[in-house]
């Protein structure tokens, strides 16, 4: 009958291995490291990372505080529109995002002049001969649109 081979494993040293793991991780990321090293140096330098300790260390505090703000219909209202806002901002397609921040940038960027004169009503009405702002000012056309009409439709439900 044939005879088992004994075979007999050298014991792991783990502590080696890791430490051969951490030797190679350094040579082969030390670029993801370096960037690692100055991300942690700039969240140090803005107090972020002062911030985020206390923050934690204050974690049964502040879930209570939130909590109680939660409960408040204030609160509750708070957060179905910030849920909603963020659905709406999510639906929006980011090209025309773009334009909707180049507008208001452009427009409410700077601070007006109060000694420059508003234009006068021909100014006004020269300007919607410009295909431009007959667009945006179609866009706002049917943004009160729909904001009346569900306006109504709110009115409608509390009156039943």
């Amino acid at each position: 009958m044939a005879q088992p081979i004994p075979l007999e494993a050298p014991p792991r040293d783990l502590e080696r291995e890791r430490a051969e793991r951490l030797a190679a991780a350094r040579l082969n990321h030390a670029d993801a490291l370096l960037e690692a090293y100055e991300l942690i140096g700039q969240l140090h330098s803005s107090r972020t990372l002062e911030l985020l300790r206390g923050a934690l260390g204050a974690r049964g505090d502040l879930a209570e505080t939130l909590v109680q703000a939660a409960n408040t219909p204030e609160g509750a209202n708070g957060l179905r529109n910030l849920i909603l806002l963020a659905k709406m901002l999510g639906s929006i397609d980011p090209q025309v995002m773009e334009s909707y921040v180049a507008a208001v940038t452009g427009a409410v960027g700077q601070p007006p002049d109060p000694k420059t004169e508003p234009p006068g009503i021909l100014t006004v009405l020269n300007q919607l001969r410009r295909r431009e702002v007959r667009r945006a000012l179609a866009l706002v056309n049917r943004f009160l649109e729909i904001f009346g009409t569900r306006l109504g439709q709110i009115r409608k439900n509390d009156g039943e």
